[in-house]
């Protein structure tokens, strides 16, 4: 039996607008080391750690959430065959009226209430920084599971290996503490053979030391952080020695030393004086390997724009050459999103009634904004693509050419009474 089945019968049932069973897909990779199989898969860090790093540092959080950003676009919509034409019945309450609709409006439908269009966004930012986004499947629609929650992925069965069914262990804080094989639909990216069925995320890799010696890339950032800001208050505020050989009330003269401000002061004595201060001094190479720890933390976020904010020396063809590098990891987070999107829609027209091999309700994202010249609309107008109208239109509007009225219309030759026309 189809544990998968019998656990969709038990939650989702009446109304068909909320009988959403997603299949989760099979994954490839049966070789499970037989440890790996009875104790689960845990992250190497936990995620309430990775949580943690991500609300508490603000680089990080921009990083990741620039990221997010880039991978949804400008949003999402959805595409179908335009052949299948079949209309059915859409589901209604007592006393509506019957209305008809397409595999896309019932698509449509439920993505609006399921806030489909909100919860792209937070898987975008979840694959990048943790490398998984788990939704809990409700009668009412999908719930996310809060990161933190999650403490690992345990075998669902013993026929099985890990790596093709597993169960969701979550904290004990959180009802139910467990998630079973089918009751949950997990996007996920980045996935190794050590990490598998978890993905691997960005913070991990900022916080995982390689060995007791080695500090991670985090606590480095963090301690040369707290190192400068300490170094800075001594260097504005030094510690200094008053020296009074001759002074025989020594006591006096030390309690009005300790009194004076930070900001400095005059202290008058009748006496021989010396002042030593341990006022820091800049040591050769501490700036450059600062600035070789920055850029490193900088490269570890995989964000070159970040890069390009900071570094003066990187020219604008660097730029697009990063850009360039950058979009073909967004494309990659992309199919993550589309292909379990699409298979949940598959789910969706099944329970409408929709036959979803015919219908091919596609996942698209925002197009790209796209650069071209005068010359490209001229072209497009000579091609025919589009009418002199639009294309002063769209020189209106983009390129602010300042047009009036309509395109003129081309005099045609007239024609001569024997059907010649006049030169």
């Amino acid at each position: 039996m189809d544990i998968r089945k019998s656990i969709a019968e038990k939650i989702w049932k009446e109304p068909k607008v909320e009988s959403l069973v997603p299949e989760t897909p099979t994954k490839i990779g049966k070789a499970v080391i037989s440890t790996y199989e009875s104790t689960g898969s845990s992250p190497t860090s936990t995620f309430a750690d990775q949580v943690k790093v991500f609300k508490k540092d603000s680089l990080v959080r921009e990083s990741i959430i620039h990221e997010g950003m880039e991978i949804v676009g400008s949003g999402i919509f959805t595409s179908m065959n335009e052949k299948y034409t079949l209309v059915l019945p859409k589901p209604k309450k007592e006393g509506e009226q019957e209305i008809k609709w397409t595999a896309k409006e019932a698509i449509d439908f439920w993505n609006e209430q399921n806030s489909i269009d909100e919860k792209s966004l937070t898987w975008a930012i979840e694959l990048v920084a943790y490398g998984l986004s788990v939704m809990k499947i409700t009668p009412s629609g999908l719930q996310v599971i809060p990161i933190n929650a999650i403490i690992k992925a345990v075998p669902h069965s013993k026929d099985k290996p890990i790596t093709e069914e597993w169960d969701l262990e979550l904290s004990s804080t959180y009802k139910p503490n467990k998630l079973l094989w089918g009751e949950f639909i997990m996007l996920r990216t980045c996935v190794t053979s050590s990490s598998n069925p978890l993905g691997t995320g960005l913070i991990a890799g900022l916080i995982e030391a390689y060995d007791e010696d080695t500090p991670t890339q985090l606590d480095v950032r963090n301690s040369k952080r707290a190192a400068l800001n300490a170094g800075f208050a001594k260097f504005a505020n030094p510690t200094e020695i008053f020296s009074f050989p001759d002074l025989d009330d020594i006591d006096e003269v030390s309690k009005k030393v300790k009194e004076l401000p930070p900001t400095g002061s005059r202290l008058t004595v009748n006496t021989a004086a010396k002042i030593e201060s341990s006022q820091s001094r800049r040591d050769t190479g501490w700036d450059t390997w600062i600035k070789q720890s920055d850029d490193e933390f900088i490269q570890s976020l995989g964000n070159p724009i970040l890069k390009s904010i900071t570094e003066s020396g990187f020219t604008e063809a660097s730029i697009r050459g990063s850009i360039e590098l950058f979009h073909k990891k967004v494309l990659a987070f992309r199919r993550a999103i589309k292909r379990i999107v699409e298979q949940m829609w598959a789910k969706v027209l099944r329970e409408y009634g929709f036959d979803p091999e015919q219908a091919q309700v596609k996942l698209n994202f925002g197009a790209e904004e796209i650069s071209w010249i005068v010359a490209d609309l001229i072209s497009a107008v000579e091609k025919g693509i589009i009418s002199k109208d639009e294309a002063r239109t769209v020189l209106q509007k983009k390129a602010r050419w300042e047009l009036t009225g309509s395109a003129p219309t081309p005099k045609v030759p007239e024609p001569t009474p024997q059907g010649v026309p006049k030169q």
